[in-house]
């Protein structure tokens, strides 16, 4: 499996395609790509596993993940702080549901395809940062106290798909 290794700032990012030709669930062949992306980062038997919430972590002392994955590609971000990942390719039903997401005021911004797609994603990781404290519907852009924009753009390895990663 090839795995993309790229530092943003302060987080590590891994990345991975999804191979889903030898599967029998979508959801396996995600398991198994961040299970590669695991090792990748903390090397064989690491294991990443759920709290309560659902939210991912990695039982090492110091050290927080976040975890995304899109249709082709799963995403898994390192850092010494908490931090939310979201990885996503463009998709018609973004634009449709865009105003359960965004305020009045957001969709006057957020207001093409691309940007609908960039708010999605920087709402997406900042609520994985902040959880469960923060309601994704109340994550307010641009980004208000309590966190900020560590990269939000194309990911460089990946074609036609967009990358959010955000910090407390």
């Amino acid at each position: 499996m090839n795995i993309d290794r790229r530092l943003f700032d302060s987080v590590t990012l891994y990345t991975t395609a999804i191979d889903r030709a030898d599967t029998d669930s979508p959801r396996s062949a995600e398991r198994r790509a961040v299970a590669a992306l695991a090792e990748a980062a903390f090397g064989p038997g690491a294991e990443i596993s759920h709290r309560p919430d659902g939210s991912p972590y990695i039982n090492k002392e110091g050290i927080y993940i976040s975890v995304s994955h899109s249709r082709h590609h799963a995403a898994l971000a390192v850092a010494s702080h908490e931090v939310g990942i979201d990885i996503e390719q463009q998709r018609t039903q973004l634009i449709r549901i865009a105003g359960r997401f965004l305020s009045a005021e957001e969709q006057k911004i957020y207001n093409t395809p691309a940007l609908i797609l960039r708010a999605w994603t920087l709402k997406e990781a900042a609520y994985k940062a902040l959880r469960p404290d923060t309601p994704a519907t109340k994550i307010a852009l641009p980004p208000a106290a309590g966190w900020r924009i560590v990269y939000s753009g194309p990911h460089p390895a990946v074609p036609d798909t967009y990358l959010s990663i955000v910090r407390p």
